[in-house]
C-alpha cells in the first residue's frame, strides 16, 4: 500500500471514529498526520465534523496542525460549528482557538454555526462571548447566512440577542430578506416580513426584494410581495432596472411572463432608456425577445438615448456602458438575429452615431452575424455618421476574416484603408478589391483617427499617436467627455505622450466642459508627478480652479498623493487654499479618509485644523460625517474644539448620529467629553431626534444609555418618535416606545405622532399605533383631530395624497366625512384621483327612501292645497331633493338619529307623496319616517344630544328650502356655473353654527363673481340687499318653530298644519327673486 492510501485511511478512519485504527497507523509512521485529500481535508477535520471528540483529542495531542484549513479556507473548529458539536469547539478552545477564530475569508464559527442552523451551538457561542456582529470579507453577519440556508429558528434566536432584522451586509447593502429572496426561500422571506423586516429594503445599488426575487426567477417568492403591495415596477436607484429588466437579464422567461402578466410595463427605460427587449436581444435570449413581440411590442422598438433597435443589440452583442458589463456579454447572438431578421426586422436602421446593425457587427468580428445582414439586403457600403463604413470598422479593429467576407462581397477599399489591406494579405483574393479615393468627400481621416487617437492614448501607443498627429487630426481635438489628448495622457500617467502633445503645442491650460478640469488636475488626482512637474515647466497654472473651485492640490490631497502635493507646496501654492465651498486641501485628505496625508499637512506645513467651510464646518465635522475615527482621535489630540457648529448649529456629534458612525459618537462622548451627549442642534434637536430621524438604532440605543430623554421636544414641539414616524423608521419606533416615548405628545401645531405617520403616508407605523391601542380604542385614536385645522389622520391623507394610508384609514372604520375648522372633508383636500374614488364609494345612497311597516300598506299623502305658481312647477322642489338628498346627508352627518319605535307604524311613502312638498320639508319628513316611522320625536320630552341630531335634520332642510328658492332666480341658472350640493353642504354647516349672514356672503360673492364681469357698484350691494332678504325670509318662514328650527313640523299632522304657511309665502319669496 502506497503512503497515499495510508494517508487516505487514516482520514477515512477518523471520519468514522475508528480510534483505534488511527492510534495503529499513527504508531506504525506510516502516514502523515496532517496530510490533506483533493479537498484540502485532513484526518482532524474529517474527525471534527464528524464530531468524533476521542479522534480529536488524540490526533491534537499526536500534533495534528489545528490551524490548517480546507480547500475552503475552514479550520476544524469551523467544521465543528457547521455541524453542531459543540464539545468539540470547547475542546479546540481549550487548546488555543478562539471563540471568533477567523477563517481566511474571515467567518467565524457562529457564521458556520449560523449556517448551518445549528441553534444550540448558536446559544453555546454566544454564551461563551462571539461576537454577534462579526463582519466576514463579504460584509456579512451570523443573521445573513441564516436568512441565506433559511434557518428560522436561528433568526429568532439571534434577532432576539440583538441582531437587527433590516441589518445591512457592508459590502453590497443586502439585508436578510434580500438574502431569503434570491435564494427562494418563500417561508423565511413571510418569517421575516411579520417579525417587521423592511419589505422596501434597498441594496447599496438600489435594488429592492421583489428585484432580487425576479433575478433569481422566483415566481412565489414574487406573488408574495404582490400580495404585500409592493410595486411590480419599483425602478433600482443606479440603473433604474425594473424587476422585468433583472428577470430578462437572467433570461428567466416564465418569470419574464409572470410579470407581465401581472402589469409589469414592458416599455419601462433604465438609466440608458433601454428596455426589456433591448437586453434580450443584447444577452441573445430568442425566447424572450419572441415572446416581447408576440405581446406588442415593436420590432424596431428604439432605445431614447442610443435610438438603437433590438436587432443592433443583437448584432453588437454587447453596448460600451458600464451598466451592461461588456464581460458578461458574448457577442453576436446567431439565433436571435436570425429570429428578429425572420420577423422583419429593419436591416439598415441607424442608431444616434448613424450606425446600423452591419457596422456594428463588424467592428466587434461577429462574421455569421454579418453574413446573416448581408443576405438579408444590408447595403455593405453603408456609412455611419464618422463617414465609415463596415469595411474601415473591420480593418482598424483587425478583424481579418470579417474584413475578407466583405471585400469578397463586393466592398469597396478607401484608399487610406489600402495599407491595412495589404498588410492582413487580404489583396492576394482572387478577386482584386475595388479601391476608391473617397476622402475629399467624407471625414473619414478626422473623425475616425480622432477616435484612433485617443485610443492610443490609452494603450500608451507614442507610435499610433504620432501617426494620427502626422494625418493632420489637431492637437487639441476633444472626445465626447469633452477632454483633449492631454487630459487624457495626463490621466493615464503617459509621460513620453505628454511630452509628444506640449511639443506640438497642446494648450497645456485647457478645461473640460463637465468640472473645468486641466490636465494637470488630471495628472495630480492620478498622482503622475513628473507628469506634474513637466506641465509645471510648460507654465501650466498650478492654482488653476475646476468648476467647484477645487484646484490641483485639492483633489492630489483627496487622493492621498503626497509626493503631488509636496511638489505643489514647494512652488508656492496655498496649504489653507480654499474651493468654492471654503474646503481646503485638509478637508479634502479628510474626505479622502487619508490620515497620513492629514498629518503631513498639519504636522509638516501647519494646515490650519479649525478653519470652518463656508457652511461652517470644521475638520472634525467632516471626519465624523465619514466614519473616520482614527482622524477624529487625531484632530481631537491635537485639541480641536469639539464644541464648533455649522451654520445650520449642528456640531460634530449631531454628525456621527447622522451617519450612524459609533466609533466617532463614543469618541466624541467619552471621558471629558461624556456631557457632549446632550447637546443640542439650534433648532432644538437633541441626538435622539438625528438618530431616529435615520432609523439608526445602534446610535439611538447608546444615546438612551447616554441619559437622553425620550420625549424631548425641538422647537416645533417634535419628540424623536416624531422623527422615526416621518421617516418610516418602525423598528426605531418599537425602540423608541419600549423606552417611555409617549405618543400622547403634541407639537406646535397640534399634531401627534399618528398624525404625522399618516401625512408621510407610514402605514406600518400607523398600524403598529393602532395595535397598541386597547380594546376597540384604536377606531377612535385613528379619528381624532389635531391642532388648531381639526384634521383627522384622514384629512391629513387626503391633503398628501397619500392613497395607501387613505385605503388603510377606510379599513379600519373611521369616518370619512369628519369635518375640519373650516368645514372641509377629506374629500376636499385631495387632487388624487384614485382617492376621490375611493372616498365615493364610502357613501352609496340607499337603494329606496321608502319606509314601510311590515304589517300595513303605505299611507298616501293627500293632495293639498297650495299657491297656483307653485302647483305650475310642482317636480322643482322634489327633483333637487330626490337628486341630492341622500350626498347632502352624507356630507353633513354628525351621528345617527336614535330609532324610536312603537307597537304600531304608519309609515309615509316618499314615492307616493305629492312632489309638491317643499324641499326642505319633504327631505326633513324623508329622513325621520326613514328611521322612525312616524313617531317623531318632541323636543320638549328629549335629551340634549337628540335635540342636537333633531337640529342636524332641521339644517339640512332648510338649506334645501335656500338653494330651491335661490335656484328659481334666473341670473343664477344663467350666468353661475355651480355645483348645488356643495354649496347645499356648505350653507348647512353654516346654518349649524348660526352663522346667517356668512350664507348671504356666499351666495352675494358667488354670483358677483360670475362670469358677468361686474365691478363693486351699487348693484352690487343690490344683488346682496336682495340676496339678504331672501335669505332671512326663508329662514323666517319655512325653517323656524316655537321650540327649534322646524321640529314642531314634523309630523303628519304638523306637516298638513303648516302647508297653509308655506303656500302663503311663496308669492313674497317669488316676488324677491323678481328683484333680480
Amino acid at each position: 500500500m502506497s503512503a497515499s492510501e495510508y494517508d487516505n485511511k487514516l482520514r477515512f478512519a477518523a471520519g468514522k471514529g475508528k480510534i483505534n485504527l488511527v492510534i495503529n497507523l499513527l504508531e506504525q509512521q506510516k502516514v502523515n498526520i496532517n496530510s490533506k485529500d483533493a479537498d484540502g481535508r485532513n484526518a482532524l477535520h474529517e474527525a471534527a465534523q464528524n464530531g468524533k471528540l476521542d479522534v480529536v483529542k488524540y490526533l491534537v495531542e499526536a500534533k495534528a496542525d489545528m490551524n490548517l484549513e480546507d480547500g475552503k479556507g475552514r479550520k476544524a473548529i469551523h467544521l465543528a460549528a457547521l455541524s453542531g458539536h459543540d464539545d468539540i469547539i470547547e475542546y479546540l478552545i481549550g487548546k488555543g482557538e478562539k471563540v471568533d477564530e477567523p477563517t481566511s475569508d474571515k467567518s467565524t464559527p457562529l457564521h458556520y454555526a449560523a449556517s448551518g442552523g445549528q441553534l444550540r451551538t448558536v446559544e453555546w457561542l454566544l454564551g461563551k462571548g462571539a461576537n454577534l456582529n462579526a463582519l466576514n470579507l463579504e460584509g456579512r453577519k451570523a443573521i445573513h447566512l441564516a436568512a441565506t440556508e433559511a434557518k428560522n429558528d436561528v433568526i429568532t434566536y439571534l434577532l432576539e440577542k440583538g441582531a437587527k432584522i433590516n441589518e445591512a451586509d457592508s459590502k453590497y447593502g443586502s439585508a436578510p430578506l434580500h438574502y431569503a429572496a434570491y435564494n427562494n426561500h418563500l417561508e423565511t422571506v413571510e418569517f421575516l416580513i411579520e417579525k417587521g423586516a423592511d419589505i422596501g429594503a434597498l441594496d447599496i445599488g438600489g435594488r429592492s426584494v421583489i428585484q432580487v426575487a425576479a433575478k433569481g426567477g422566483y415566481n412565489e417568492v414574487i406573488q408574495y410581495l404582490l400580495d404585500q403591495k409592493v410595486d411590480i415596477n419599483q425602478p433600482s436607484i443606479k440603473l433604474k432596472w425594473t424587476p422585468l429588466h433583472s428577470a430578462t437579464w437572467e433570461n428567466k422567461l416564465e418569470t419574464v411572463k409572470f410579470l407581465v402578466e401581472h402589469g409589469a410595463n414592458m416599455y419601462a427605460a433604465d438609466v440608458d432608456t433601454e428596455k426589456p427587449i433591448h437586453l434580450a436581444a443584447l444577452m441573445g435570449h430568442t425566447g424572450i425577445c419572441e415572446y416581447f413581440l408576440s405581446k406588442g411590442v415593436n420590432i424596431d422598438e428604439n432605445s431614447e438615448r442610443f435610438e438603437m433597435a433590438p436587432l443592433h443589440y443583437a448584432s453588437k452583442g454587447c453596448i460600451d456602458t458600464v451598466k451592461f458589463l461588456v464581460s458578461k456579454a458574448n457577442g453576436g447572438h446567431l439565433d436571435t438575429v436570425k429570429y428578429l431578421v425572420g420577423k422583419g426586422a429593419d436591416v439598415g436602421i441607424s442608431d444616434a452615431d448613424g450606425s446600423k446593425p452591419l457596422h456594428l457587427a463588424a467592428s466587434r468580428g461577429k462574421l455569421n452575424s454579418l453574413e446573416i445582414l448581408l443576405d438579408k439586403g444590408a447595403n455593405i457600403n453603408a456609412l455611419d455618421m464618422n463617414n465609415a463604413s463596415a469595411l474601415h470598422l473591420a480593418l482598424i479593429n483587425h478583424h481579418s476574416k470579417v474584413a475578407a467576407k466583405l471585400i469578397e462581397k463586393g466592398a469597396i477599399v478607401d484608399i487610406v484603408d489600402l495599407p491595412i489591406v495589404k498588410s492582413m494579405g487580404l489583396s492576394a483574393h482572387k478577386e482584386k478589391p475595388k479601391v476608391e479615393a473617397r476622402v475629399n468627400n467624407r471625414s473619414i481621416d478626422k473623425n475616425l483617427l480622432k477616435l484612433e487617437l485617443f485610443n492610443a492614448i490609452k494603450l500608451h501607443d507614442l507610435n499610433r499617436v504620432k501617426r494620427c498627429v502626422d494625418e493632420n487630426v489637431e492637437v487639441n481635438v476633444r472626445n465626447k467627455e469633452d477632454w483633449t489628448p492631454l487630459h487624457e495622457a495626463a490621466a493615464n500617467g503617459c509621460l513620453d505622450i505628454v511630452e509628444y502633445l506640449v511639443g506640438k503645442r497642446a494648450q497645456v491650460d485647457s478645461m473640460d466642459k463637465s468640472h473645468n478640469w486641466t490636465p494637470l488636475h488630471m495628472a495630480a488626482r492620478s498622482g503622475h508627478l513628473p507628469i506634474v512637474e513637466l506641465l509645471q515647466k510648460q507654465h501650466a497654472k498650478l492654482n488653476a480652479a475646476a468648476r467647484n473651485g477645487a484646484k490641483p492640490i485639492h483633489v492630489a490631497a483627496e487622493a492621498g498623493h503626497k509626493k503631488v502635493v509636496e511638489f505643489l507646496l514647494d512652488k508656492g501654492v496655498d496649504v489653507n487654499d480654499m474651493d468654492n465651498d471654503g474646503w481646503t486641501p485638509l478637508l479634502y485628505a479628510i474626505d479622502g479618509g487619508n490620515l497620513p496625508m492629514v498629518k503631513f499637512l498639519v504636522e509638516s506645513h501647519d494646515a490650519d485644523f479649525r478653519i470652518q467651510s463656508k457652511s461652517g464646518q470644521t475638520s472634525l465635522h467632516i471626519a465624523a460625517l465619514n466614519g473616520r475615527s482614527n482622524i477624529a482621535a487625531y484632530l481631537m489630540s491635537q485639541e480641536i474644539h469639539i464644541g464648533s457648529r455649522d451654520k445650520d448649529g449642528w456640531m460634530a456629534l449631531h454628525y456621527a448620529i447622522s451617519g450612524g458612525n459609533m466609533d466617532v459618537l463614543k469618541l466624541l462622548t467619552s471621558g471629558a467629553y461624556k456631557d457632549c451627549i446632550a447637546d443640542k442642534t439650534e433648532d432644538g434637536k437633541n441626538g435622539l431626534h438625528i438618530a431616529a430621524q435615520q432609523g439608526k438604532n445602534d446610535v439611538i440605543e447608546f444615546l438612551l444609555q447616554g441619559g437622553l430623554k425620550v420625549n424631548d421636544q425641538d422647537k416645533r414641539g417634535w419628540t424623536p418618535l416624531f422623527e422615526a414616524a416621518k421617516g418610516g423608521h418602525l423598528d426605531a419606533l418599537r425602540l423608541l416606545l419600549d423606552n417611555d416615548a409617549s405618543t400622547e405628545i403634541e407639537n406646535a401645531e397640534g399634531e401627534r405622532v399618528l398624525h404625522i405617520a399618516a401625512k408621510y403616508g407610514r402605514v406600518k407605523i400607523l398600524d403598529y399605533l393602532f395595535d397598541l391601542a386597547p380594546g376597540d380604542e384604536g377606531t377612535d385614536m385613528l379619528q381624532r383631530a389635531a391642532g388648531s385645522r381639526k384634521w383627522t389622520p384622514l384629512h391629513y391623507a387626503a391633503r398628501y395624497n397619500q392613497l395607501e394610508m387613505a385605503k388603510y384609514l377606510v379599513s379600519k372604520s373611521v369616518k370619512t366625512n369628519p369635518l375640519d375648522s373650516e368645514a372641509k372633508l377629506p374629500r376636499d383636500l385631495t387632487t388624487n384621483e384614485d382617492m376621490t374614488k375611493l372616498f365615493a364609494h364610502q357613501h352609496e345612497p340607499p337603494a329606496q327612501l321608502v319606509s314601510e311597516q311590515t304589517t300595513s300598506k303605505p299611507i298616501q299623502s293627500k293632495p293639498h292645497r297650495v299657491h297656483r305658481r307653485q302647483a305650475e312647477q310642482p317636480e322643482r322642489s322634489f327633483e333637487f331633493t330626490r337628486n341630492h338628498a341622500p350626498t347632502i346627508e352624507a356630507q353633513t352627518k354628525f351621528g345617527e338619529i336614535p330609532n324610536e319605535t312603537s307597537e304600531t307604524k304608519p309609515t309615509i311613502s316618499v314615492v307616493s307623496a305629492r312632489p309638491d312638498l317643499e324641499g326642505g320639508l319633504l327631505l326633513a319628513t324623508m329622513l325621520f319616517a326613514k328611521r322612525n316611522g312616524t313617531q317623531i320625536y318632541n323636543p320638549s320630552e328629549g335629551s340634549t344630544a337628540t335635540n342636537n341630531r333633531a337640529s342636524e335634520i332641521d339644517a339640512r332642510a332648510c338649506a334645501l328650502s335656500i338653494m330651491d328658492q335661490v335656484e328659481k332666480l334666473p341670473k343664477w341658472k344663467s350666468g353661475l356655473n355651480h355645483d348645488p350640493i356643495s354649496f347645499t353642504t356648505k350653507i348647512t354647516r353654516m346654518l349649524q353654527s348660526g352663522s346667517h349672514q356668512d350664507i348671504v356672503d356666499l351666495l352675494s360673492n358667488s354670483m358677483i363673481n360670475s362670469h358677468w364681469h361686474l365691478t363693486k357698484n351699487s348693484q352690487d350691494e343690490n344683488i346682496r340687499d336682495n340676496m339678504t332678504n331672501l335669505v332671512q325670509s326663508t329662514i323666517t318662514v319655512k325653517c323656524s318653530s316655537h321650540q327649534s328650527p322646524f321640529v314642531a313640523m314634523l309630523s303628519p299632522k304638523s306637516i298638513q298644519d303648516n302647508l297653509p304657511n308655506i303656500a302663503a309665502s311663496s308669492s313674497t319669496l317669488q316676488g324677491v327673486g323678481d328683484k333680480f
